[in-house]
């Protein structure tokens, strides 16, 4: 009943905001007009806010004092975006209720990590959000439309109209129409080699495993294998854990070292973030159980070729257990479950922790970088276990001719003359110009000296340091001018980039064929590594498009912070209490969505998809 009443109260909330809101846009924006040469000249200043829904939270990062990138953006569409903010410490279907409950929704709406259609559709339905037609794309956005392909573009049509647009492209012919195929060439073999995501998330303190392992190698002799600036990452399988019984062993080891940190307190061997399950399930439960890089909210089972959902299976409930003996005998920090990132951060960089996730705490460079200014005599260095996957639960790769990272929709806080300056943003941010001026700012900057045969070099040397070498210590982004630095969270403004800016050619190692991959970017794979060679799927994430028009999905998303809050939960149970806290966090899950109902559904709509991969990779 309660839930019905909720219900009731949330799409009443919908309804009176709708009325209020109406079609035309509550900011009024003066409508602008294009020159003699076919630009688009806005007719005035459009101050913006950005709602980005990845994550649990984002702390949007100063201005800087001179931004010659962003300039050259407002000059030629006179958006600026005066804030960014996150979910809260939540997820983002609590901060929507809160956002539409106080009638606040920003102009802006941008999710990472592939997502966007699942999230888009939910406020279309309330009306809430632009529908943008392919005229208007043709009108005041041509260059998204040439740079995104086609079947990407239709992940986000309802009806007619596009309900989102996706950026952060997957590089290929289309998305890079200016690009050789010499340069295409060094963005695949040298640029566009597997991540260090989630099949190398974790990292360790040398001193401590050395004291275990003695034959695994130290910082330093890493160090020394990267200097050929090729990818390593195949070389970094020396930790000869291969059970997670010797896991488990191996954690208890580690505490049994009775290390002291920088500030003298004891080490533990692990240590969470304060986050969601993604690094209890994914990072950590991956290598423990050989499942690593396999999403527990949603994937492929490549022994039954159809999707499930891992996170109600055996397999991830034992990871959980395992965790929370683990907890409770104190090995890991039993505090950190509710600590916050700040927190976090601070306690890696004293080395509180054996084991970390260095991307939750500025970076592994930083961290090591830190650690040498400060005489610490360890550093810390990738993590890989070699448990071998469950059958069935091997990781796979999807076709990434249609794939992005980032989306954007448009809300109607604004008028639609207001929506139309902000298609012409875009536009601009999707032209080869604004590439080179990310790269190497306006031409009347003069940032750079050009040679006879087109290579360029930076004036200044802490500039050629940082962004030709790929030495970040040359030079911090304070004093960067927005030149190559990341949009958002580093430097206070953003940017729709059409793809990601290192494989752009006027990155200086493509444009000038000159590159050598850094100490920090050999901690990858290579193209042809055995651990890059993963088997076709297609996408069984929740929030792909071609699961948007499940019911049960959209609620399972949704509602994601309810359910994640319950299985964490389970983690810090009492000894003894696991198994009832875990199947209580089941029980809560499938009050939300039927799981079962769900998974059926998404087979039903994956099928086609998966005949085609059937025929292309498996016949």
């Amino acid at each position: 009943m309660k839930k019905i009443i909720l219900c009731l109260l949330l799409v009443a909330v919908l309804v009176l905001m709708t009325a209020l809101s109406g079609c035309g846009g509550k900011k009024k924006t003066e409508k602008g007009s294009f020159d003699e040469n076919g630009n688009f000249v806005p007719a005035g200043n459009l101050d913006v806010t950005i709602w980005y829904t990845q994550g649990q939270d984002y702390t949007a990062g100063s201005k800087l004092a001179e931004n010659i990138v962003y300039d050259w953006v407002y000059e030629k569409t006179k958006v600026n975006v005066k804030g960014i903010y996150g979910n809260d410490g939540g997820q983002w279907d609590t901060k929507l209720t809160r956002l539409i409950a106080g009638d606040n929704l920003p102009e802006i709406i941008t999710c990472g990590a592939g997502q966007g259609p699942t999230h888009y559709a939910k406020l279309a339905e309330a009306d809430k959000l632009w529908g943008i037609s392919k005229e208007m794309l043709e009108t005041y956005a041509p260059n998204v439309l040439k740079r995104v392909p086609e079947k990407t573009l239709e992940k986000f049509k309802i009806g007619d109209l596009y309900y989102g647009i996706p950026y952060w492209l997957e590089s290929t012919e289309v998305s890079q129409p200016e690009m050789t195929a010499e340069q295409m060439k060094i963005v695949n073999n040298k640029i566009k080699t597997p991540t260090t995501d989630e099949n190398m998330a974790l990292w360790i303190r040398d001193d401590m495993l050395r004291e275990i392992y003695p034959e695994a190698k130290t910082w330093d002799e890493i160090v020394k294998l990267t200097e050929a600036g090729e990818p390593i990452g195949d070389q970094l399988y020396d930790i000869p854990i291969k059970t997670k019984e010797e896991f488990v062993a191996f954690m208890q080891k580690l505490k049994d070292l009775n290390y002291k940190a920088n500030n003298g307190k004891p080490v533990f061997a692990y240590g969470y973030s304060g986050g969601d399950n993604w690094e209890s399930l994914v990072y950590l439960g991956g290598e423990m159980m050989g499942y690593g890089r396999l999403y527990y909210t949603g994937a492929w089972n490549t022994k039954e070729n159809k999707v499930f959902l891992p996170l109600v299976e055996d397999i991830t409930k034992e990871a959980a257990k395992l965790q929370n003996q683990l907890l409770n005998q104190k090995v890991f920090d039993p505090e950190s479950l509710v600590q916050t990132s700040e927190m976090y951060k601070e306690k890696v960089h004293n080395g509180e922790y054996a084991i970390a996730v260095p991307n939750f705490a500025e970076g592994a460079e930083v961290i090591n970088n830190n650690l040498a200014a400060s005489g610490a005599k360890y550093r810390y260095r990738p993590f890989l276990t070699q448990v071998p996957a469950p059958e069935g639960w091997e990781p796979t790769q999807k076709d990434m001719s249609t794939a992005y990272t980032e989306s954007i929709a448009f809300t109607k806080e604004l008028d639609e003359n207001g929506l139309v300056q902000l298609l012409n943003w875009m536009n601009v941010t999707f032209s080869d110009e604004f590439e080179e001026v990310y790269w190497w700012g306006p031409k009347e900057a003069g940032l750079y000296t050009e040679t006879a045969d087109g290579k360029r070099v930076y004036k200044d040397e802490a500039f050629e340091k940082r962004f030709a070498k790929k030495d970040t210590a040359a030079l911090s982004d304070a004093e960067s001018k927005g030149i190559g630095t990341k949009f958002g969270g580093v430097v206070g403004t953003w940017q729709c980039v059409p793809i990601d800016m290192e494989q752009s050619r006027w990155n200086p190692q493509i444009l000038n064929n000159d590159i050598a991959l850094s100490t920090y970017q050999t901690i990858k794979f290579s193209v042809d590594s055995p651990h890059a060679q993963l088997k076709f799927a297609p996408s069984a994430n929740p929030w792909d498009a071609m699961y948007a028009d499940i019911d049960e999905v959209v609620e399972y998303w949704a509602k994601r912070e309810q359910w994640e809050q319950t299985f964490k939960m389970a983690f810090a149970a009492p000894e003894g209490e696991f198994d009832a806290k875990w199947q209580e966090a089941v029980d809560k899950l499938n009050s939300i969505a039927n799981i079962e109902t769900m998974v059926k559904k998404m087979n039903e709509n994956v099928a086609a998809e998966w005949a085609i991969y059937e025929e292309l990779y498996y016949k």
